[in-house]
């Protein structure tokens, strides 16, 4: 009997205390969330426009927007979505390590009467201006505030490095190819001194090499369009010469053309290797990027098991 009661004692006891944690526990608010300062607060899908300037020599990189995001000054072009998604990430969810307004009107001393940068976003027709001014003497912190507001605050140097000192290369997309496999009917390949062949999707939209009865290709042929769709720029050779002999793009050791369901073929051109990476080329924007080498060697693969099978 005595057991018994001990038993109900304890069942009682635990109840309780399941109850205390859900009713009273549970509901305590988060205190070091409490705490925490937030500089800004917003959901960074919102964000629609970004504006990052040096103040030093008044660089600038305007960002915009629409599907995807791009840069609209100092020139036209796509903008790298990872980049633009680890700047806004940490700016929407901006916090201080402390205020430290305690001579409001003296900006200078923080460096924010000519802050070093300037981050500038919207969120519809609001906009938003980041001044971030010097270093704390032990360079933990960078001494930031809103333009319009009077409050200064202290944010890790970390936080702040993530979204300034940005190169034209850094913000640029990266993407080499926006080519969505099922829209590629034809790939025509051409290797230097060696031939050339195509794959090109059968009756039953397999892949296959083309005028080929060779069989067990499927992995080889698998991985060259693969490599196609993963081909990302590594480097861009802005203000390039157009000498192409100096990348090895008059005469290019490997050259693919690719045929789609709609629209003009892409044409590819790849030249010298140089440290894994590969300089290549293509019609429409005759820029001249490098790139890594897997998709050459994937090429080059098909094109040895093709024969070596043969």
């Amino acid at each position: 009997m005595k057991q018994f009661r001990s038993t109900i004692v304890i069942f009682i006891l635990f109840v309780g205390f399941i109850g205390y944690y859900f009713l009273v526990e549970k509901k305590k608010p988060d205190t070091a969330e409490e705490k925490k300062i937030y500089i800004f607060n917003v959901n960074k899908d919102d964000i629609n426009t970004l504006e990052l300037t040096d103040m030093s020599d008044k660089s600038s990189f305007q960002l915009k927007k629409d599907k995807d995001w791009k840069m609209v000054k100092p020139i036209e072009i796509s903008a790298s979505k990872n980049t633009i998604d680890g700047i806004i990430s940490e700016l929407a969810k901006l916090s201080a390590n402390r205020d430290v307004t305690e001579e409001v009107q003296n900006f200078k001393k923080y460096g924010l009467s000519i802050p070093k940068y300037k981050i500038k976003f919207s969120i519809g027709n609001e906009y938003h201006t980041l001044l971030i001014g010097e270093k704390n003497p032990t360079e933990e912190f960078y001494f930031v505030k809103e333009e319009d507001k009077n409050n200064i605050f202290t944010v890790n140097t970390a936080s702040i490095d993530k979204m300034i000192k940005k190169s034209l290369s850094d913000l640029r997309g990266k993407e080499f190819l926006r080519i969505a496999e099922e829209k590629i009917k034809k790939i025509e390949i051409t290797i230097k001194n060696k031939g050339n062949y195509a794959i090109e999707k059968n009756k039953e939209n397999t892949w296959i090499v083309a005028n080929s009865a060779e069989k067990g290709l499927d992995h080889d042929i698998q991985n060259v369009i693969e490599e196609l769709g993963n081909i990302s720029v590594e480097e861009f050779i802005d203000g390039s010469s157009r000498d192409l002999k100096e990348y090895g793009l008059d005469d290019p050791l490997q050259k693919i053309k690719i045929y789609m369901d709609q629209g003009e073929p892409v044409d590819l051109n790849f030249g010298e290797i140089k440290n894994n990476l590969v300089y290549t080329m293509g019609n429409k924007d005759k820029k001249i990027l490098k790139v890594r080498r897997n998709i050459i060697d994937s090429i080059e693969n098909l094109y040895i098991n093709m024969n070596g099978k043969k």
